[in-house]
């Protein structure tokens, strides 16, 4: 006899999922390696149809209804902050970042005077590795002693061996030879940059391990953003995806007629 309510498949969703990000016209073809923005915990997406409802009588009983509009939100909490994931929780491009590798060492120590020492002198050669600032100065730090104990300085110029950078080092402050020097990324809060439309693609695991995809060609991270450092719980970026209509110049657009996204499994 058969369980009153009983199970049919064991197709249950008790699993995690994949989250990748990219550009739209490649987003069936996003991959792990390049585009999955990491651990990801309570990803969720939703379908909030709403009506327009026709009553009648005294009591106003409903005899029909119209769908006026049918919106479409996923959400999931990222926790791994990296310069491309704080972008796409910013509204960024994040596919556009390069996640930045760079150091040298510097090689003559400085003291700080009166007129501020502007020129950091690396290694024969570590200069070069440095990006090129024209058009888009960058910063680097200078990791002088303890774990907080870091100088921040804007990069103007670069030759060989040597960094250009400003404001400089002023009286008192003094940077020891054998100091590490590391380019970082420069991520904008509060930009008014228009925001970019991505392509998303989901990959779930359900219980019997079982794969299930979504693909979702047009997408804005419209919420994300949230820098919290505490001691009691690993913080995270609550991610928030608006979903949109596709629009006759976007690709794939006669795939997505009628529908924001697609469910794909066997």
């Amino acid at each position: 006899m058969a369980t009153l309510g009983g199970a049919k498949t064991e197709n249950f969703i008790l699993g995690s999922a994949t989250v990748m990000l990219g550009p739209q016209a490649e987003v069936f073809n996003l991959n792990p390696t390049t585009h999955s923005i990491g651990l990801v915990k309570n990803f969720s997406i939703t379908s909030e149809p709403e009506y327009v409802e026709l009553t009648q009588g005294v009591k106003n009983t409903l005899v029909y209804s119209v769908m006026n509009q049918n919106v479409v939100r996923a959400t999931m909490e990222a926790f791994e902050v990296t310069a491309k994931n704080l972008a796409y929780s910013l509204g960024l491009d994040g596919s556009s970042v390069t996640e930045k590798d760079i150091t040298g060492a510097v090689e003559t120590s400085i003291t700080g005077n009166a007129t501020p020492v502007t020129e950091i002198v690396l290694g024969t050669g570590e200069g070069a590795s440095f990006s090129d600032p024209t058009g888009a100065p960058y910063f680097v730090r200078i990791e002088r002693d303890t774990d907080d104990d870091h100088l921040i300085q804007k990069v103007t110029a670069i030759s060989t061996d040597t960094l250009t950078v400003a404001p400089g080092f002023p009286a008192g402050v003094d940077v020891a030879a054998g100091v590490t020097v590391r380019e970082l990324n420069t991520i904008d809060v509060g930009s008014n940059v228009e925001q970019p439309f991505l392509g998303a693609k989901i990959v779930g695991v359900l219980a019997n391990n079982e794969k299930v995809a979504l693909i979702l060609p047009k997408v804005r991270i419209t919420k994300g953003f949230n820098m919290a450092f505490g001691t009691d719980q690993y913080g995270n970026l609550p991610y928030e995806f608006s979903i949109y209509d596709l629009v006759s110049t976007d690709t794939f657009y006669s795939d997505f007629t009628n529908r924001k996204a697609l469910i794909l499994r066997k």
